[in-house]
């Protein structure tokens, strides 16, 4: 009652409330949302025919880099479905994997870089926008002959292994196609 008799019941009650507000948005889940997947039509995806494996070009640089060696679909459970795109050459890779349900909303989106050389750095990546388009629904229409592209946005984070220097962030666009 103290802080009541030196601040006022005014001020009192606003510090409770501004202690309410302060808490409840600390306690607020961030979660990206990456939209929903469009279905269109199989003629779009003819570099897909082309090419059994899809490519992506990344946009720091202009070398056109395989990735996609593996597909991977499966099916978690009725309602959701997980898409998997791996690139493994033995010295380096990268993958991207989805989940969709079956609204064809993404559900969840991860991202990863790796490779055989370490420097005692670390890299973190963080999906900022996943675009991903279908031939058909696979809920519906099953999963043979799945044509699909999408276009992911990363934000990668960099650690180095240095304690003087500071992480440094830098943006990768990719853009992928795939058949099954």
């Amino acid at each position: 009652m103290w802080l009541v008799n030196c601040l006022g019941k005014k001020y009192y009650y606003g510090l409770i409330v501004c202690l309410f507000v302060l808490v409840g948005c600390q306690n607020e889940k961030h979660q990206t949302t990456y939209g929903k997947i469009r279905i269109t039509d199989a003629s779009h995806f003819e570099m897909a025919k082309t090419s059994p494996f899809f490519t992506i070009q990344e946009n720091s640089n202009n070398n056109i880099t395989g990735f996609g060696n593996i597909l991977i679909l499966k099916k978690i459970n009725p309602n959701c479905i997980q898409i998997e795109n791996v690139l493994n050459d033995g010295y380096s890779g990268q993958s991207i994997t989805f989940t969709i349900d079956s609204t064809l909303t993404i559900v969840t989106a991860k991202y990863s870089s790796w490779t055989d050389t370490q420097d005692g750095s670390k890299e973190y990546y963080t999906i900022d926008q996943l675009s991903t388009k279908l031939s058909k629904n696979p809920f519906l229409e099953g999963y043979e002959k799945l044509e699909g592209e999408f276009e992911v946005k990363v934000t990668a984070t960099r650690y180095p292994s240095e304690f003087y220097k500071f992480p440094l962030q830098h943006r990768k666009v990719f853009f992928g196609r795939f058949r099954s």
